[in-house]
């Protein structure tokens, strides 16, 4: 999948003409519309409005805006650019909206994985023991229709992610991953007191992998790691050119109140389904995933979307499982399959609580979000037995204020966050002086330990023309595991 090195001189141009034709379509002035944006339609409704039905009745103002900034943490640092345009089209009836983003950076060694966007291809991914900091580019590009009715509401959106990442010296490594989401869906009226929607989603994902060397004083070996410090060891270093290739399907349903109080509650389910493939080796299937999702939540908000409280309850539930094929002799390059073992399998549930609230005092909205949950996730691999599992608890808790001025807006927020294991499992895990072994540990006390996560964000916007506004915002959090910030300069028209 090649990556569209151009795609930004098609899309920006195209965000601009947008904002130009809109620029008189509204009376309010951009720290207005900022301010509408800052607090949007879904805030009190418990779901991210992800049904592209619904995206017409987030906001009732457009606004386009440029943004370009760095972002800094423990493994990454990178500078990003970002073109987006959301604009309410006759009379509030219909909306269109564009993004395009930009970023360029590297990114710090971070064990043994070398194969990129590992939370999507776990436990299956290429490794070495050097490893070294990679050069990183991502781009992306999207946009959407929504349409709203007496009656039904429909939309579609579309939206691709471009990510290459690669090193200049040995191991020279080389990530090229592509992620193409489509989504349509439509929402139904019910007496008009509420909306029941339902969308539907496909996700079309693939990665090529490789790993070069130049020295001529040998090669490390290169692994194809199976999950919970397994490899498939008759192919180590060979195949060093991999591909991952899958797809995903989803379905949601949402139900919430047409702005006003009521019962809100939305279900989604998910089905994706990866290969795992050797180029060098006639493109030979290694392994497969199957992961399977499903979310569920239910609650209530009380109050209109100007003035609101809302609670729900919710359950993540997934499972994943990894089929590694089992090889004959070769005959001429060719290897055949003799049969498949479900070899890795892992599961894992959530189930919490979570409630927000918004409430306008003059100049100043103040607003909060916090959340309660209790987790439990759990690896295991059949030969040679292996299990990691833990059962864990977290709270959350996020204030955030607003101040409008006559041309300016002030945000400011701060963000706690607490995790505490309750137990963890682990067994059949002897050698910890493997690599691989240790590396799978390493990830794995990450995921599980106890951590509290603290952020404050700040931010100043100021008009400066009728038309356009101009912002900078920080944000910084700080982890048992290091800092992250990122800094951003806005202009919004």
């Amino acid at each position: 999948m090649k990556l569209p090195t151009n795609s930004l001189k098609f899309i920006i141009p195209a965000l601009a003409l947008l904002t130009t034709s809109a620029r008189d379509a509204s009376a309010l002035s951009p720290i207005d519309r900022l301010y509408e944006y800052s607090l949007p339609y879904n805030y009190c409704s418990q779901m991210p409005l992800s049904n592209p039905a619904l995206t017409a009745y987030s906001h009732h103002e457009r606004l386009s805006s440029l943004e370009a900034g760095w972002i800094g943490d423990m493994l990454i640092r990178k500078g990003f650019f970002d073109a987006s345009t959301f604009m309410p089209l006759g009379n509030l009836s219909a909306a269109i909206w564009g993004d395009a983003a930009y970023s360029n950076g590297y990114r710090r060694s971070d064990g043994i994985i070398e194969s990129a966007d590992y939370d999507v291809t776990f436990p299956y991914a290429l490794a070495d023991t050097v490893g070294g900091r990679m050069k990183i580019e991502n781009y992306s590009f999207g946009g959407g229709y929504s349409h709203r009715g007496s009656r039904l509401d429909w939309g579609a959106s579309m939206n691709y992610i471009a990510a290459l990442s690669y090193r200049s010296r040995d191991p020279r490594q080389r990530n090229v991953s592509g992620t193409l989401d489509l989504k349509a869906g439509a929402g139904y009226h019910v007496g008009g007191t509420y909306i029941l929607a339902a969308s539907a989603a496909y996700r079309k994902y693939k990665q090529s992998s490789s790993i070069m060397f130049m020295s001529e004083l040998g090669e490390p070996v290169v692994y194809h790691l199976t999950g919970l410090g397994m490899a498939y060891n008759r192919f180590n270093s060979l195949g060093k050119n991999t591909h991952y290739s899958g797809d995903r399907y989803t379905l949601s349903i949402d139900l919430l109140p047409a702005n006003r109080a009521g019962v809100i509650g939305a279900a989604e389910v998910s089905v994706m389904n990866i290969d795992y493939l050797l180029k060098d080796l006639n493109s030979l299937p290694l392994s497969h995933i199957r992961h399977e999702t499903a979310r569920f939540s239910a609650g209530y908000r009380s109050g209109t979307c100007g003035d609101c409280v809302s609670a729900a309850i919710y359950t993540d539930l997934w499972r994943r499982k990894g089929t590694e094929n089992i090889f004959g002799d070769a005959s001429a390059g060719v290897y055949p399959v003799i049969t498949a073992l479900d070899m890795f399998s892992a599961d894992g549930r959530t189930i919490g609580v979570r409630t927000a609230g918004v409430r306008h005092l003059r100049k100043i909205t103040l607003s909060f979000t916090a959340n309660a949950e209790y987790k439990h996730n759990s690896f295991e691999y059949l030969s040679p037995e292996r299990r990691l599992g833990y059962n864990a608890w977290s709270l959350g808790l996020r204030p955030a204020l607003l101040y409008k001025a006559h041309r300016s807006l002030i945000s400011a927020g701060v963000s706690y966050c607490m995790q505490r294991n309750i137990d963890t499992d682990i067994i059949g895990f002897k050698s910890l002086s493997d690599a691989i072994i240790s590396d799978c540990l390493h990830r794995f006390d990450r995921l599980s330990g106890s951590n509290d996560t603290v952020g404050l964000n700040i931010g100043y916007h100021r008009e400066v023309t009728a038309s356009a506004a101009l912002g900078l915002s920080f944000l910084a959090t700080h982890t048992k595991a290091g800092n992250s910030l990122e800094a951003k300069f806005t202009v919004s028209l």
